[in-house]
């Protein structure tokens, strides 16, 4: 190394010159591909967090869908417009509550 740093010293000026813009235009490509590796990771890491999240959505309905078919095996959807509005209102009250559950 001591070598090295001496005979870069005994090089012209503009030959070192010449080196030193070499090396920092090394460095910014270094510097370059190393943000390209970082910022792919990040991307990596946010898609991996998306899947989870899509999978957690696909474990809730494959939960939801067994109860849903046994429910409608028992109970034939009603006739009445009343009726029906209220099974509607009934399967958002539990659908909230199993939102918030999952947020605990």
């Amino acid at each position: 190394m001591v070598r090295a740093a001496a005979s870069f010293i005994r090089l012209p000026m503009s030959t070192q010159s010449s080196i030193k813009q070499i090396k920092a235009g090394d460095m910014r490509s270094l510097y370059n591909i190393v943000m390209s590796i970082v910022n792919m990771q990040s991307w990596v890491t946010i898609i991996a967090v998306q899947a989870e999240q899509f999978n957690d959505a696909i474990q809730i309905v494959r939960n939801w869908l067994p109860e849903a078919e046994a429910e409608l095996k028992l109970h034939s959807i009603p006739d009445d417009e009343e009726s029906i509005m209220q099974a509607i209102e009934n399967h958002e009250v539990r659908r909230y509550a199993t939102y918030c559950t999952l947020l605990l």
